[in-house]
């Protein structure tokens, strides 16, 4: 049934409305919020390379779902990441917050959304995550805008599916428990630079980091090779031949000692940071401690994935130290 152009209109307006005084009430009083049309002039925009500057970006509407605005917005996105580099991006779609249904769950809004990610660069894994990843500007808010892309498809049904199981209804915890999550997550990331990096370094790299029991990178290699294996005209290079060499004598470790835990529970982190920050704020509650009085955001968060309050406060508490960890555990260190 064709969408009701004008109902839609409305529902847009109303989103506006509605998102704005949102804004108003979980921002401190004195800090101004400005809304700002990037069809003007350089003039109507706010001056600065955006540092500290929330941003949230509206990249499409309920009533124009088309091809075309797509690309518009694609290339207002543009505009507003150059502009503002260091600004906190925050991606929305407006004229869907009465509607019960997700918006990957809704077949035109999905595919616009596709577009649009595809038309900004934005299907790209290695470019969402410099927008959104835990090093970004956006750091574990950016895990909203994130999951909402892979979950629309942006990124494959691979990823799609193993974002989808952290906002399945019935197991919400179980989802992002998932310990492969983080592991596809990375998989995308170095079958990207497979695909079109020019870096002879990159193969080997992976190979390496396959060496060291690295998950993601073995799952890549072994997607990799069997490619090439299926393809008759296709050589071996020197690091995938020693690498399969060694895998098949049973030299390749399953993961990195003992830190693979920071991958696995990469998703989880970064969902319990967003889900106590939108808790404490939505329903006035405080952010990581109870009191006899009233239960912390930590705590309810908590009891959806099966953990103690405790837990999650240490896992809030400790989400600057993510990007840190990550690394370490890339190159192997393991002093944290």
């Amino acid at each position: 049934m064709p969408e009701d152009k004008k109902l839609a209109r409305q529902q847009v307006e109303s989103d506006f409305r509605t998102s704005l005084l949102k804004m108003k009430r979980q921002l401190p009083a004195d800090m101004p919020v400005n809304v700002v049309c990037l069809d003007d002039a350089d003039r109507s925009l706010p001056p600065g390379d955006g540092e500290g500057l929330f941003a949230p970006v509206t990249i499409g509407c309920r009533d124009k779902l088309t091809k075309r605005e797509a690309r518009h917005c694609a290339e207002l996105w543009r505009k507003a990441t150059r502009q503002y580099p260091k600004a906190i991006f925050y991606l929305n779609l407006l004229g869907y917050d009465q509607d019960p249904r997700e918006i990957w769950e809704i077949v035109d809004a999905a595919r616009y959304v596709r577009w649009w990610a595809r038309f900004a660069g934005m299907d790209n894994i290695e470019t969402a995550l410099h927008f959104f990843g835990p090093t970004s500007a956006a750091g574990s808010h950016g895990a909203v805008s994130l999951g909402f892309l892979a979950g629309c498809g942006c990124f494959g049904d691979e990823m799609k599916q193993a974002a989808l199981r952290g906002f399945n209804p019935t197991g919400f915890g179980e989802g992002l428990n998932d310990p492969e999550a983080g592991h596809r997550l990375w998989q995308a990331k170095y079958e990207h630079a497979l695909a079109t990096s020019k870096d002879p370094d990159v193969l080997p790299t992976i190979v390496y980091l396959a060496e060291q029991g690295h998950i993601a990178a073995q799952w890549t290699l072994r997607d990799h090779a069997t490619k090439l294996l299926e393809d008759g005209k296709a050589d071996l290079s020197s690091s995938v031949r020693t690498y399969l060499v060694r895998l098949i004598n049973g030299l390749v470790p399953t993961h990195p000692q003992d830190r693979s835990e920071v991958i696995v529970h990469l998703f989880r982190d970064l969902g319990i940071t967003v889900m106590v920050d939108t808790a404490a704020l939505r329903w006035s509650l405080p952010k990581l401690n109870s009191s006899q009085s009233r239960k912390s955001a930590a705590y309810y968060v908590a009891l959806v994935m099966t953990l103690t309050e405790r837990q999650v406060r240490r896992i809030y508490q400790e989400r600057a130290k993510l990007a840190a960890r990550m690394i370490k555990f890339l190159t192997g260190d393991q002093t944290i």
